[in-house]
């Protein structure tokens, strides 16, 4: 098992790791503290949105990228976002992640500029002109570049991990971090208990009082074939499916499946970022036949990580996920108000 998966679905295993590395992650959080209290943030010319997360694993950063992006340039903006991240395939010469492609594929006239060095990205670009905005993408530990908002991403279902820093936890700096956010957002907030949010509020306001929090879930709008034909949600009501998926909660999207009436037979869930083989496509296809399949079921992101590969998988559906915030019209006009 993925060791993130471990440490989601054990309590004690959180406790035994949390133990053992606990001075490991002191150590860390003291080099994240050094590191920020000495990084002198740059100014630009034109207003700048960081949107991040404290913790490793995915958030849904990218979906809140694309939906974020899209308002702008509607608006009458003229965006550019800034990405890092791992390395999956090729956008005008250059290497660039897996979200980076969602992304380009998913808001059409919009210009993303990949690399780590977003600062230099940013500066190199700014010489050129023709735009207003700079999105940043997984920026909340981006210090040096000083933003007009921080838009924090949490996920509901596993917020803070077992509340320490790496590498005994899964927090990239710790919850006291949040006093620097501007908007927080929970994800996945409709696959946990009205309870369970409420406490994660209290916590957040704990920290920062002045911070805005905004409920948000992932629902899967409709489907479409590898021809980009759009299938009816209702059209999989009983369906039978194998379910593919490289995502970091891939928990919250077969239950997005099961709401949508889809019978899952057997779910391939591998860790995010996941690089695809023939092994894989092979098992799939076998499970596909044995249980007599209607469908596999697929994310984009992981779609466009196989697209291209001989992966011989039959009768592929691709949920096209929809990311609903509660009360988005405030949340909107307060981003107008801080750019």
């Amino acid at each position: 098992m993925n060791l993130y998966f471990l440490f989601r679905n054990s309590k004690l295993f959180r406790v035994i790791w949390g133990i053992l590395l606990l001075g490991p992650s002191l150590l860390f959080r003291v080099l994240v503290l050094f590191k920020r209290l000495f990084t002198t943030p740059v100014a630009v010319s034109i207003p700048v949105i960081g949107i991040g997360n404290l913790t490793v694993g995915g958030t849904g950063k990218t979906p809140f990228t694309i939906k974020l992006t899209k308002y702008l340039k509607d608006s009458g903006y003229l965006p550019v976002v800034f990405t890092t991240g791992y390395k999956s395939g090729e956008y005008d010469g250059k290497i660039i992640s897996d979200e980076s492609e969602e992304i380009i594929n998913s808001v059409q006239g919009i210009e993303v500029i990949p690399g780590k060095n977003r600062l230099e990205n940013l500066l190199k670009r700014q010489e050129k002109g023709n735009f207003d905005i700079a999105v940043l993408d997984d920026a909340f530990q981006q210090w040096k570049i000083k933003k007009n908002l921080d838009i924090l991403l949490i996920d509901s279902t596993f917020p803070f991990g077992n509340g320490l820093t790496l590498p005994a936890g899964i927090l990239r700096e710790p919850v006291s971090s949040l006093k620097r956010a501007d908007i927080v957002i929970l994800t996945h907030s409709n696959d946990v208990p009205d309870e369970s949010i409420e406490k994660i509020i209290q916590r957040i306001n704990k920290v920062n009082r002045d911070t805005h929090v905004f409920k948000s879930r992932h629902i899967i709008s409709s489907f479409s074939d590898t021809e980009n034909k759009d299938v009816p949600v209702k059209n999989l009501t009983g369906k039978k499916a194998i379910i593919l998926s490289g995502i970091a909660n891939p928990f919250s999207f077969n239950n997005s499946l099961n709401e949508c009436g889809v019978k899952i037979e057997k779910s391939f869930i591998y860790p995010d970022h996941h690089h695809y083989n023939q092994k894989t496509f092979l098992e799939i296809n076998h499970a596909f036949s044995e249980t007599h399949s209607d469908y596999v079921i697929t994310t984009k992101k992981d779609f466009m990580k196989i697209m291209h590969l001989n992966h011989g998988l039959q009768n592929i559906l691709i949920a096209e996920l929809d990311f609903q915030i509660e009360n988005e019209q405030k949340l909107w006009e307060l981003i107008k108000s801080k750019i």
